[in-house]
């Protein structure tokens, strides 16, 4: 039960840092989702439906904890921990972007290259982040 609730509670500070982040910055006058906004009625299309699959998938994502056993091998622990890193290289991530941070591109909204702090070493550490989330989930919770 104890790794159920930890990565549920993991998870769920994922999406925390994320929709806080947004927050912040739409209080800037900063939009940061910028998926749907196209000209080109095909693209637009896409980005909503891409956008609707999303949300899709975060529901699942956070039904997991529920849907699944918990891997009693050991690799449930191991799988907690890269989670917890995947959520602290989001969040330093996000945090290093500062104002440039955005999904999707707008050119009214110019942003910067960001090559200081963690984007030294990684060109998205955002995606390593999400991989490092993701497979450790695919470590807690087994599927067969």
């Amino acid at each position: 039960m104890l790794i159920r609730v930890s990565a549920l509670f993991i998870f769920t500070s994922f999406y925390l840092i994320y929709l806080g982040k947004a927050w912040l910055l739409k209080k800037q006058g900063l939009k940061v989702n910028l998926l749907g906004d196209k000209q080109s009625s095909c693209e637009k299309y896409f980005e909503i439906v891409l956008r609707v699959m999303t949300g899709f998938g975060e529901l699942i994502q956070f039904l997991v904890p529920f849907l699944f056993a918990v891997n009693q091998k050991g690799w449930g622990y191991a799988g907690l921990v890269l989670t917890f890193l995947g959520v602290l290289l989001f969040f330093i991530s996000v945090k290093t972007m500062g104002i440039n941070w955005r999904a999707g591109v707008n050119e009214q909204q110019r942003t910067e290259l960001v090559t200081t702090g963690i984007y030294r070493f990684s060109r998205n550490p955002a995606f390593v982040a999400f991989d490092l989330l993701y497979l450790g989930f695919a470590l807690i919770f087994r599927t067969s």
